[in-house]
């Protein structure tokens, strides 16, 4: 049926995966508009009252398509045992959240919601050490969905997100949910107020060439919000059309430009302007808010957010003919192959991905490349999820890293080939994972040597040797209560194979993926005594760069000194 606000009538993919480490992109705002005079008061007043108008009628609208739903739909919402509303957003009601330990670190999590879609409910599971669907999905009384699934011990920021779309995935809600702690909690989300994120052009924003083009967001409060509403992130992920070079969450380099245009208590707006006219570009245009709960035991923040196509008339799709990629993240690093470069921790199980992307993806794959030249292996944990519109697939798959995995650098390779039938196009990308030993230092092989200091005897000098064991060897600070300031060495992903520390005074390799920094000092004898005495802090050194999450550090004793 025909609803109060246009439905959209076509599907649209919903790119979930480039925003998960970025996940959200500011634009810039104005400031908000003051009120100056009486009948400026008056006209907002009544502009909040149409607002509230329109929800209500929207509201009322809702719950007829709901009544009148197919398969898949939800019931109306009705009245709880306690009487309260119950609060609806698209996609789904939520009810309530749980998280419950298991022996191995890790947390089941139980997430209880009700479908107010018109269609049926798909569910992802994303974080540091997870990408996955719902282990079970099972329908309670009354219509009630409870998806359960279980999440690793998180080795990163503890986030992870649980997204829910359907089939016309122009629309996401998100929950970021706490997996770093590890403590049986329940959450009652009923009377949560979720505010309503709409965008207009609704599906596609079309341009023509040599001109800009404006979106415009606006965010409705829920019946029960308080406080003022967040502010509304932009971003875009396409292709130059000059260059024909896709990246992610475009918008940083002058594409994107964010004014405030309304603001109030129950209603933000806000134009996204495309610099097309300098920056012509196809894509999808995401359009997010983050709103923060106050109970954050298990959820911690709610995302609604929006995805439209954005295109010039003169092709038909957000791609041009011809374009196939997959897609290259610019926040990883390279390896010393100069692929994009992941690492996954001894012990670990490790998620990796492939997106392609263009005018028609018809499959995308991915294999094993062995180091030694043989011929390219299948992948058993290979999954590829359901295709939602024909211009985006992915392919998911795990990596277990073994002390011996990979070739002398710890490198495993995987290509990922993605075609299209019609035009016969290929596109490929290599992907390198190192395998990481965490860094340590070795304290039976680390030590200091005193010396005579053969230009003034009056003076000793105090050589450092740091020992240190890891793929790739960690970084390494040498301090002392001496020093106006540490000395340290440092090490980037870039040179993580090449097993080479910059900076210090020597590094000496005595086996793979081991080595000693060596440090030089001069100090007097009275230095030397007040160290000794404990008068003053001694040398030490320390790990910095160990992906364990902390460091570790050796204390030296400074023995007699030698004659030189």
């Amino acid at each position: 049926m025909m609803t109060f606000y246009k439905k959209l009538d076509a599907f649209k993919g919903f790119f979930f995966a480039l925003n998960i480490l970025v996940l959200g992109f500011s634009g810039e705002t104005v400031a908000n508009q003051e009120q100056e005079t009486d009948m400026t008061e008056k006209l907002d007043y009544l502009v909040s009252k149409v607002d509230m108008l329109d929800s209500k009628l929207e509201t009322v609208d809702n719950k007829l398509d709901l009544l009148l739903a197919g398969p898949g739909g939800s019931p109306a919402p009705t009245q709880d045992s306690e009487g309260d509303k119950r609060v609806n957003a698209k996609l789904a009601q939520l009810i309530l959240a749980q998280r419950i330990p298991l022996s191995d670190g890790g947390n089941t999590f139980i997430i209880h919601l009700r479908n107010t879609s018109n269609t049926q409910l798909f569910f992802e599971i994303v974080g540091s050490n997870d990408y996955k669907v719902p282990e079970e999905i099972t329908e309670e009384e009354g219509g009630v969905l409870v998806v359960t699934f279980n999440a690793s011990k998180s080795t990163g920021h503890g986030i992870l997100i649980f997204k829910i779309s359907d089939s016309d995935p122009d629309y996401g809600l998100s929950l970021f949910l706490n997996n770093q702690e590890f403590s049986e909690m329940s959450q009652n989300l009923r009377n949560l107020s979720i505010a309503e994120l709409n965008v207009n052009p609704e599906r596609e924003a079309v341009y023509e060439l040599g001109s800009n083009i404006t979106v415009t967001a606006s965010l409705v409060a829920g019946d029960s919000s308080e406080g003022d509403l967040p502010d509304i992130f932009a971003g875009l992920n396409g292709i130059d059309l000059n260059t024909r070079r896709f990246h992610t969450y475009m918008g940083r380099n002058g594409l994107l430009e964010a004014h405030n245009i309304w603001k109030s208590p129950e209603r933000l707006e806000q134009s996204v302007i495309l610099n097309t006219e300098a920056y012509p570009v196809g894509g999808f245009l995401y359009v997010s808010v983050e709103l923060d709960i106050p109970e954050s035991t298990v959820v911690s923040t709610v995302q609604v957010s929006r995805m439209i196509t954005v295109r010039p008339s003169t092709q038909k799709g957000p791609f041009p003919p011809g374009f196939l990629t997959i897609v290259r993240y610019p926040y990883l690093e390279e390896s010393i192959h100069g692929n994009e470069l992941r690492t996954c921790k001894v012990g670990e199980e490790c998620p990796l991905d492939c997106y392609a992307m263009g005018e028609q993806v018809s499959d995308i794959t991915v294999v094993r490349v062995p180091s030694d030249g043989s011929m390219d292996s299948t992948v058993p944990s290979a999954t590829k999820f359901p295709q939602v519109w024909d211009t985006v697939w992915s392919v998911h798959w795990t990596f277990q890293a073994r002390p011996d995995s990979g070739d002398r650098n710890g490198l495993t390779t995987f290509k990922c080939l993605a075609t299209n039938d019609e035009t016969q196009e290929i596109a490929e990308k290599l992907i390198d994972v190192l395998t990481v030993i965490p860094g340590t230092i070795d304290s039976n092989r680390s030590h200091a040597e005193v010396e005579i200091d053969p230009e003034d005897p009056t003076r000793r000098r105090i050589t450092l040797n740091c020992a240190v064991i890891g793929r790739p060897l960690p970084s390494v600070q040498f301090s002392s209560g001496i020093d106006a300031m540490d000395d340290w060495s440092s090490l980037y992903l870039t040179n993580v194979t090449s097993n080479l520390l910059m900076g210090g005074d020597t590094v000496i390799h005595t086996a793979e993926n081991e080595a000693v920094e060596q440090k030089v000092y001069t100090i007097s004898s009275s230095e030397l005594e007040a160290i000794r005495s404990g008068q003053i802090e001694g040398f030490s050194c320390s790990t910095i760069f160990d992906f364990n999450g902390s460091s570790g550090t050796f204390d030296f004793d400074l023995p007699e000194a030698d004659s030189p």
